[in-house]
């Protein structure tokens, strides 16, 4: 679909749905006189390269919706004008253009309500304390937001250490509930000690150096940990603290996939978790695990509404479903796996 030219003329248009047009790499400048604009939805425009250089002219506008514009590389300098903006869920950051929008345009966007993303945290490196002017503490009405370092620019190891300030620096309300980390490139992000024990979903995607994880003050309900490939443990004590005992505790829901070296959950022994370690889950309903071949061992959990495991050893598996009401059990390519005798008689109960 091609925006024609002349779109600039339709001085009364307030709703424009744009959405899933491939073929759209930039907006016709005209756009920009749309004055009575309130909605602007370009979601899933996977070609769409830019912005109109003066957007902050959509006087009117209410809602900027971006989801999936995955070849936007900057927003266009003075949208920090748009202070009505209620909703942009996208705000991609570019050090090599002049003309792009700087991260301390997004300090007076105080009326953002739901979720937003923030891209190409990477360019922060060079002075992490301008996460501050991010100013997350006065958007009180975010409730989803998603932090995303670019992969392929990658400077040297202090730089890439220089995330975990940025993180530390981008000061959360409390009202965050789902937090969403993608291609942070720091071993350790002692950061999320600062988070608020509100938070209900926590994402790490693809943080390949992440070592160490600080999770023990977070109560989040959710956790999903996809392709970590140097994390070796989740929870990184042994059997005391009662911290992260209430971390594993307040879990319903985690989803672990693509963890090569996870070596385990916590490091308790086997003896202490076989009698109840302190990291027991005590809420989980639902555990899926995929590509962990090297962890060998998870807290116990009693009730349970669903296990599936993907690509796990048979010892993984006994241990999973030992001592446990499991309502659905799925298995598929279990390592050094021989009977289903050896699983159905840990179970105590299989719903039909």
């Amino acid at each position: 679909m091609e925006i024609p030219s002349y779109i600039g003329r339709m001085k009364h248009l307030r709703y424009l749905d744009l959405s899933f047009s491939p073929k759209v790499e930039e907006l016709p400048r005209s756009i920009t006189e749309l004055i009575n604009l309130e909605t602007l939805l370009l979601n899933n425009c996977i070609n769409l390269r830019e912005l109109p250089q003066d957007l902050w002219k959509l006087v009117s506008l209410r809602h900027l919706e971006l989801d999936d514009c995955q070849s936007l590389t900057c927003m266009p300098r003075g949208i920090g004008k748009m202070t009505n903006l209620q909703t942009l869920t996208l705000f991609v950051l570019d050090a090599t253009s002049k003309d792009s929008a700087k991260a301390s345009e997004l300090r007076g966007l105080n009326n953002l309500r739901g979720g937003l993303e923030i891209k190409g945290l990477e360019c922060l490196r060079h002075c992490s304390t301008e996460a501050k002017h991010i100013n997350l503490m006065g958007k009180p009405h975010l409730h989803r937001l998603t932090l995303n370092w670019n992969s392929q620019i990658v400077g040297d190891v202090n730089d890439l250490e220089k995330d975990d300030i940025i993180l530390h620096d981008m000061v959360m309300h409390s009202n965050i509930t789902s937090l969403e980390i993608i291609r942070f490139g720091g071993v350790t992000m002692s950061s999320l000690v600062n988070l608020s024990t509100s938070l209900d979903e926590l994402i790490l995607y693809s943080c390949t150096r992440l070592q160490y994880l600080e999770l023990a003050p977070l109560h989040v309900k959710c956790i999903w940990l996809t392709n970590l490939p140097s994390l070796e443990w989740i929870v990184n004590d042994n059997n005391n603290g009662d911290n992260s005992s209430s971390f594993s505790a307040s879990l319903t829901e985690i989803d672990l996939l693509n963890l090569p070296n996870l070596k385990g959950w916590c490091k308790c022994s086997e003896e202490e978790m076989s009698k109840g370690c302190c990291h027991q889950f005590k809420s989980l309903d639902h555990l899926r695990i995929d590509k962990c071949l090297n962890l060998i061992s998870i807290p116990q959990h009693i009730d349970i509404k669903e296990i599936k495991l993907w690509n796990v050893t048979a010892k993984l598996l006994q241990q999973a479903v030992t001592h446990s009401k499991v309502c659905e059990l799925g298995i598929t390519k279990i390592l050094n796996f021989k009977s289903l005798r050896g699983v159905f008689q840990h179970l105590t109960t299989v719903c039909e």
